[in-house]
């Protein structure tokens, strides 16, 4: 070997040294949990986020708020600790979102500390799984909104994981914990629901296979718990509340598992996709002493095969990205539960996280917060504010909406009547040439192109409308 080669292959070696490879696996998850703030109220609350912060910041006790969701096809679990985090850090975009942030912030640090400590103690392989996770495509988008997804994949991540650490380690705490951590995660969301269920039944099953009386107690007792939780709020909910399937979810085919990945991580399904595949194949190839990885891919199995048995059966399809969510940590979570690596084969799994990693933060800062738009409800309220000075701030407006609780969160002083879409509206007590301010969104064609969408006003001709990204105010006045 000639000099330039040794002193080639020393800088590599330098390079390659775990120490280096995992101070930039820790640059690159910190650079991840920025982006979680990185413009975070630059765009309006949408339709749904609206429909979370509204209840939870409109209602002045539990019990008020349950009232106001009990129709709702969602467990309270989110909504209830929404009303909690605004009521000490109050109701601002930047509030009801940094929850999501937070959380996923919080739980991919837990995730990866009980990794690193019960299932491989390899620092850079650890921060190489904190990294992945940090720049995973869909936890970034939704650990921006104001809803129960991010906090459904990262009780989700907790529980994976605290399982296993629990199969490894019967202490009180690990029993404890591992418990609230399904019993929390299965309120935030019925996929929530299903997925804890997933966890606790594989587990069962093994448990009751292998005669592990203690271990098969513990899963039993606690979906039981869970179960039991559910039953006041069937009751109080879902009891003569038929389920129907929503229109905006449509089934999708057997290979959705697959083509998901690339909503889940975008560009970098390029590399975890042929990487899931030889892990998946490599593990089975052996004999199946890599539990960990049996047990995951069985939990995936299982989530999967009760979704599309209820899509199926009970023409109830919920198979969506962000349904799902969890399932992306779950593929992330079997790539590093591999058996050890080769130094090889080591080195090309850091390069191949490392430009996973690289592309999905790239392209979330570059590409996804400019070309992704939610409903623009917050321009609302500035155009209103423009009419009114327009006019003269003096004049009495009329504010009608489909949603007024929705637009009331941008527009908090303003009395916003109902209508009903494809409704005549009548007012009462209005002057001939009186104005009335009529605000839509969710709607994605406007007032002036499709009115049957939206209420209709026969006593009433339009001055103008103003379209924003599905969103707009139409400003109308009685017909002289």
């Amino acid at each position: 070997m000639s000099e330039l080669s040794k002193k080639i292959k020393r800088i590599l070696d330098v390079f390659f040294s775990e120490k280096i490879i995992a101070s930039i696996f820790l640059f690159l998850t910190i650079f991840g949990f920025y982006l979680r703030f990185y413009k975070l109220t630059d765009q309006s609350l949408w339709f749904d986020e609206l429909f979370s912060v509204t209840h939870s910041a409109n209602a002045a006790s539990i019990a008020e708020l349950l009232e106001g969701i009990k129709w709702d096809v969602h467990p309270p679990g989110y909504q209830i600790i929404l009303f909690y985090w605004i009521k000490l850090f109050g109701n601002s975009d930047f509030s009801v979102r940094s929850l999501s942030s937070f959380t996923n912030i919080i739980s991919i640090i837990i995730v990866t500390v009980i990794y690193y400590f019960r299932i491989n103690k390899n620092l850079a392989m650890s921060l190489g799984f904190a990294a992945s996770l940090s720049a995973c495509s869909t936890l970034l988008w939704y650990s921006q909104e104001a809803r129960s997804y991010s906090l459904m994949a990262s009780f989700g991540a907790l529980a994976i994981v605290l399982s296993m650490a629990y199969d490894q380690s019967e202490t009180l705490y690990t029993w404890f914990f591992t418990s609230l951590i399904l019993f929390i995660g299965s309120w935030i969301h019925y996929l929530g629901l299903i997925w804890a269920g997933s966890i606790i039944i594989i587990h069962f099953l093994y448990n009751v296979f292998k005669k592990e009386k203690r271990k098969s107690i513990f899963w039993g007792l606690t979906g039981f718990i869970i179960l039991v939780s559910y039953i006041p709020w069937y009751l109080f909910s879902l009891a003569g509340h038929k389920m129907v399937p929503m229109k905006h979810i449509p089934p999708v085919g057997f290979t959705f598992p697959l083509t998901v990945m690339l909503l889940f991580f975008g560009r970098g399904v390029l590399t975890y996709f042929p990487a899931l595949i030889f892990t998946t194949i490599s593990e089975f190839s052996r004999s199946p002493k890599n539990l960990r990885f049996l047990f995951l891919t069985a939990i995936i199995t299982f989530y999967f095969v009760v979704l599309y048995s209820l899509q199926i059966f009970a023409n109830l399809p919920m198979i969506l990205d962000r349904n799902i969510i969890v399932v992306s940590i779950a593929y992330l979570f079997l790539l590093f539960l591999n058996s050890k690596f080769s130094e090889k084969w080591k080195k090309t799994f850091y390069i191949l996280i490392f430009f996973s990693v690289i592309i999905q933060l790239y392209d979330f800062k570059t590409y996804t917060k400019k070309i992704l738009k939610k409903e623009d409800y917050r321009s609302i309220a500035t155009q209103v504010e423009k009419i009114k000075n327009d006019i003269g701030i003096n004049h009495k407006f009329s504010f009608v909406s489909t949603h007024p609780d929705h637009q009331s969160h941008y527009l908090p002083n303003e009395k916003i009547e109902k209508c009903e879409a494809n409704t005549n509206f009548y007012t009462i007590n209005k002057s001939k040439g009186s104005y009335l301010i009529y605000l839509w969104g969710h709607i994605d064609k406007s007032f002036v192109s499709s009115p049957n969408q939206h209420c209709l006003f026969p006593e009433y001709e339009i001055v103008n409308e103003t379209i924003f990204y599905n969103a707009g105010v139409v400003l109308l006045k009685k017909k002289i």
